[in-house]
């Protein structure tokens, strides 16, 4: 069963997305270039800095869609000004309802494959809402490389689960 958002209850979705999206990128270091620049006053001059290095992978969760975090994806996109890659993970459409082993494996493998087309990467973050934390654990367990404490290569910013059973 999916329960879709009543029009009200749309207006605090986004207001805690926002502030969720506030908490994750004021983790981002930005000395070390992974962060976006502060928000400047007056009308928005969205200013590529060059490929994208942080990764961010947003995660639906059990009976979900990609396009249901899309405004968190959206943000993420327009705040990191081109730095930042956020990829609402789509390996799981349709496929939530088989085991947190098999989502895990398939989002590890939709991970390998956006690192493996965006060599300027240099950071990832997980942002998992529901089930979706659950995978992004288990696809985290799968992609961490112990001997550099990397995933993938990329130096690990956040973990954030919303919702998630832990």
């Amino acid at each position: 069963m999916v329960c879709l958002p009543l029009p009200s209850l749309l207006l605090p979705l986004r207001l805690s997305l926002s502030l969720l999206l506030c908490s994750f990128i004021s983790t981002m270091p930005s000395s070390e270039g992974f962060a976006a620049a502060p928000p400047t006053a007056g009308p928005s001059t969205t200013t590529t800095a060059g490929p994208p290095t942080h990764l961010a992978v947003v995660v639906h969760g059990l009976a979900g869609r990609p396009e249901d975090l899309s405004y968190l994806r959206e943000a993420i996109t327009k705040q990191g000004n081109g730095r930042i890659l956020a990829l609402c993970a789509a390996s799981n459409l349709d496929k939530t309802k088989d085991g947190v082993r098999a989502g895990g494996e398939r989002l590890a493998a939709e991970v390998r494959q956006v690192v493996a087309a965006h060599p300027s990467l240099r950071a990832i973050s997980f942002i998992g809402n529901s089930l979706g934390g659950v995978y992004s654990r288990y696809a985290i367990s799968l992609l961490w490389q112990p001997q550099s404490k990397t995933i993938l290569g990329l130096k690990p910013i956040t973990f954030m689960s919303i919702a998630t059973p832990h």
